[in-house]
């Protein structure tokens, strides 16, 4: 299927989507499939953050890139990310961040819908586990990645979430606008608003 009819068939999906999700509310973690069939021999290799939501923005920063490799096992993933986090305070030049990210398929060998654990890099312990779905990916130009956990605020006594979403490239591949207002469209679709979810500015990676 040529990639702008696959991309026309995800914006159809994401409309009727839309419609389902309305009514989830921004507390809870929304219902995410994963992309079934996948490959993930031809999803290896490296993706560049290129959008996100304001969660995802705020905790992987700038020049974000992904490195994804098989494993461990047959039913897991794992990514290296890469970047620059936040500045430290006004006129700070921004650390270097990088993560360990271990994901084991939610069932059978299908790792597009996986529990992930993070690390950052230097620290001993993982964060509490996340599901996490790559929603959508041609392979060779972009995917689309929901990472999600529940949390318990203690001050409100409520349960929270923290929502990863975000939109890869391949490195060296510049999406069009449209592309991306479609993958956006996508993301919308998971109880999020599509005017939250920021291009990344790649120009001084």
């Amino acid at each position: 299927m040529a990639p702008w009819t696959t991309l026309l068939a995800l914006s159809v999906a994401a409309l009727c989507l839309g419609a389902e999700a309305a009514s989830v509310t921004k507390t809870k973690c929304p219902v995410v499939p994963g992309k079934s069939p996948f490959d993930l021999n031809k999803f290896r290799g490296d993706w560049l953050l290129v959008a996100g939501s304001p969660d995802s923005l705020a905790a992987r920063g700038k020049c974000g890139k992904y490195s994804a490799s098989a494993g461990p096992g047959q039913d897991g993933l794992s990514l290296r990310f890469a970047g620059q986090g936040a500045a430290a305070g006004p006129g700070k030049a921004a650390a270097p961040l990088a993560l360990d990210v271990i994901s084991q398929a939610v069932a059978g060998d299908k790792v597009a819908l996986s529990h992930a654990v993070y690390r950052k890099q230097g620290d001993a312990d993982y964060e509490g586990v996340f599901k996490q779905s790559i929603v959508a990916t041609d392979y060779d130009n972009y995917a689309v990645v929901v990472s999600c956990r529940q949390v318990y605020v203690a001050s409100t006594k409520s349960f929270g979430r923290n929502l990863y979403a975000e939109i890869w490239s391949r490195n060296k591949v510049t999406l069009s606008p449209e592309t991306i207002g479609v993958l956006k469209n996508i993301l919308s679709s998971y109880d999020l608003d599509a005017s939250e979810i920021k291009n990344v500015d790649r120009s001084k990676c």
